[in-house]
């Protein structure tokens, strides 16, 4: 079921909605212009693929912004529904195949992840071994166009090997929108001690890559809310 978002696109040639993943507060966010849509860390959803056949979707693009498996759990589904074209890093294609690399398999990272977001009411359906394959895969960064705008992968190192970003940007290249994934949420802090995290990569590099943003440039996290970038604390 959709969730509200605080601030939307600023124009109606995108509109973006987000879709919760509940056991762990996550956030799926799906963007369409025309019959062109990008879905970044599909959750789950039937209500979202409903969405997706009304609308008559012709391109369908995922992006994993990292490798955890709590950022994959509906990509079968989309698959099963549509034709689509899996995209992330490629620590991130190394890892999603794999229910141990993606941590999937282990019990813990569901309960750290759960009891971290403040989630008490989980079902042992919900606790699923997830894998996938990415369609492509790149190093350090991606653009292509989505409609007028400029969509960009930058990785984002740090809170796992395989993290990345996506920047909307207008036609002048001018950032709109920034998909975080688990490097900057609002909500919670990020964290760096799972398996492939690294503090000082995060800090050499993801934060100043953050920092250079504008303050009003808006925020859409892998978990919790949107918010704009200058009231978020990092």
């Amino acid at each position: 079921m959709e969730c509200p978002l605080s601030h939307p696109f600023p124009n109606n040639e995108v509109k973006i909605s987000a879709y919760p993943y509940p056991p762990v507060d996550g956030r799926m966010y799906v963007l369409l212009t025309g019959r062109a849509c990008i879905v970044v860390d599909p959750a789950d959803d039937a209500d979202a693929v409903a969405m997706l056949k009304r609308q008559g979707i012709e391109e369908l693009k995922i992006i994993l912004t990292h490798e955890h498996c709590d950022h994959m759990t509906g990509v079968a589904m989309l698959r099963d529904n549509f034709d689509c074209e899996l995209i992330c890093t490629k620590e991130s294609a190394d890892a999603i195949s794999d229910p141990r690399k993606n941590l999937s398999q282990f019990n813990d990272f569901w309960a750290i992840t759960i009891s971290e977001k403040k989630q008490t009411q989980i079902s042992a359906d919900e606790l699923c071994v997830f894998t996938c394959k990415a369609d492509f895969w790149f190093m350090n960064e991606f653009s292509f166009s989505f409609g007028n705008y400029k969509i960009q992968l930058i990785q984002t190192p740090g809170h796992s090997k395989g993290s990345l970003c996506m920047v909307v940007n207008d036609f002048h290249d001018a950032p709109i929108c920034l998909f975080t994934g688990d490097s900057l949420m609002a909500d919670y802090e990020v964290s760096t001690r799972l398996p492939g995290g690294s503090r000082k990569k995060y800090e050499e590099i993801t934060l100043p890559f953050l920092r250079s943003f504008k303050k009003d440039v808006i925020v859409y996290p892998g978990h919790g809310s949107d918010k704009l970038i200058g009231n978020v604390h990092f």
